[in-house]
């Protein structure tokens, strides 16, 4: 790994290991996740990928907030993973907040 691959993954560790537990325990969130891409993996051209017109756009890293419902986590993001705080860590300053919603699950 190169030096500057470490630096910039420190910063967004760090970031995460200040924002994360800060999240999870906030009231009504259940649960506060940090994924980081394989690049090298995601990549690679399959047979799928060589039929778009342009690669897909990928995620370095991914926050997941889970709580109990839609106001609770869209509020507790805002207030712990802000541009602001999350460029000073080293994020990039594109990041992408969505909020999405388990409609209906199977249980067995």
């Amino acid at each position: 790994m190169k030096a500057a691959t470490i630096a910039k993954a420190s910063a967004a560790a760090l970031a995460c290991a200040l924002a994360l537990p800060a999240l999870a325990g906030r009231p009504g969130i259940t649960g506060a996740h940090l994924s980081e891409a394989d690049v090298e993996m995601t990549v690679v051209r399959t047979a799928e990928k060589k039929l778009l017109e342009k690669p897909d756009t990928l995620a370095r890293w991914v926050v997941m907030v889970e709580g109990l419902d839609a106001e609770t986590v869209a509020g507790a993001c805002e207030a712990a993973l802000d541009d602001e705080a999350l460029t000073r860590h080293g994020a990039a300053p594109d990041r992408s907040l969505a909020v999405y919603r388990l409609v209906y699950a199977l249980g067995g």
